[in-house]
């Protein structure tokens, strides 16, 4: 997740408390506690970031907002952003606020001798100051965790709970989209509207598939919304998949901001597909009709899949059905026919 990169404000929050009466920090021989908001790596001596830490900043066992460079194992690794009071072993209520406008930070404590004072800590209400830090914010901090440090000997205990991370808003691509063999071009619509898959997968080899939403291509506006719970910011490639036709990928990946609705043409030129994978048809650019057994070719394998059917007078919602009028006849070979002439097969990067 990158920061800075959100279209909301971020919320963390959590109770916590550690039974040391001096938690002096991170050092050898040192204890401290720390909530790890973000980080960039998964392991304790590398990695940058930003945490809530109780430990010794000057003569005080202040709570600190922080960032951190090179790992969170020595004090010198970390840089308050905001810090106050004099917690040692309380019980710890915490919430940190980041907006992205402006790259600022507001940190909130509530703290009890005896009890922690927030079953649900994103209640948090005591604000011990804000600050604005964008060291890094632009990052990519996927790893969020707990961090101890006391000495094994020491009969000493630490409590995290109720903890509370930033939520993922949904993210709609509004997909324009046409299936050549459902294509009435006296009418300019298609036969049917139909469902199809698209998977978000990453820029780089090997193109892990990030999310995935299913919906269905209207007949008459050639378009869908498909909802993305769970992708974070960055560039991804389109896959398209449909019951019926070539599997088809965006030409480039295409930039996408966590919870920001956006869109992608693939109807308005070839280009829009990679290999220019699409089929001119009536001034529309539409994904290739006849691939009816998903082996990313239209080949005899098709065509024999749909004679079979068309033989058995079958109908239905079928994948041999290319025209979309619910029976499998000569039409919907012609169609898988034009398209082995062409020599038809999946790309993808």
């Amino acid at each position: 997740m990158q920061f800075s990169a959100s279209s909301s404000q971020l919320v963390w929050a959590i109770n916590y408390r550690q039974t040391r009466a001096d938690p002096s920090g991170f050092d050898n021989n040192n204890y401290g506690i720390a909530f790890i908001l973000g980080k960039t790596t998964n392991d304790v001596t590398t990695g940058n970031g930003y945490a809530v830490v109780l430990g010794q900043s000057g003569s005080a066992d202040a709570i600190r907002l922080a960032r951190f460079t090179g790992g969170v194992n020595a004090n010198s690794k970390f840089t308050n952003i905001v810090s106050g009071g004099d917690y040692a072993n309380e019980y710890l209520s915490i919430k940190v606020v980041f907006n992205p406008s402006g790259n600022t930070w507001h940190f909130y404590v509530d703290s009890s001798p005896s009890g922690f004072p927030q079953s649900d800590p994103a209640n948090t209400q005591t604000q011990i100051g804000s600050a604005s830090d964008s060291t890094f914010t632009s990052f990519s901090l996927p790893y969020l965790g707990t961090l101890w440090n006391h000495a094994t000997g020491a009969s000493d205990s630490a409590v995290f709970d109720d903890i509370v991370i930033p939520g993922i808003a949904p993210t709609t691509l509004n997909l324009t989209a046409i299936m050549e063999g459902f294509y009435e071009t006296q009418n300019n619509v298609m036969s049917m509207k139909d469902t199809v898959r698209v998977y978000l997968r990453n820029a780089a080899f090997p193109y892990d598939v990030a999310d995935s939403a299913v919906s269905t291509i209207d007949s008459v506006s050639f378009t869908g919304s498909f909802v993305f719970n769970s992708v974070t910011s960055g560039a991804y490639y389109l896959q398209l998949i449909h019951r019926n036709s070539i599997e088809t990928w965006s030409k480039l990946p295409v930039s996408i901001t966590s919870g920001v609705t956006f869109s992608y043409n693939f109807t308005d030129a070839a280009a829009k597909a990679y290999g220019d994978n699409l089929k001119a048809v009536n001034n529309k650019f539409c994904l290739y009709s006849g691939e009816v057994n998903a082996d990313g070719i239209i080949d005899g394998a098709d065509i024999s899949t749909i004679e079979n059917d068309a033989g058995s007078s079958l109908f239905g919602y079928v994948p041999s059905d290319l025209n979309g009028d619910y029976f499998v006849d000569a039409s919907d070979e012609s169609i898988a026919d034009n398209n082995i002439v062409l020599t038809i097969i999946l790309c993808r990067p």
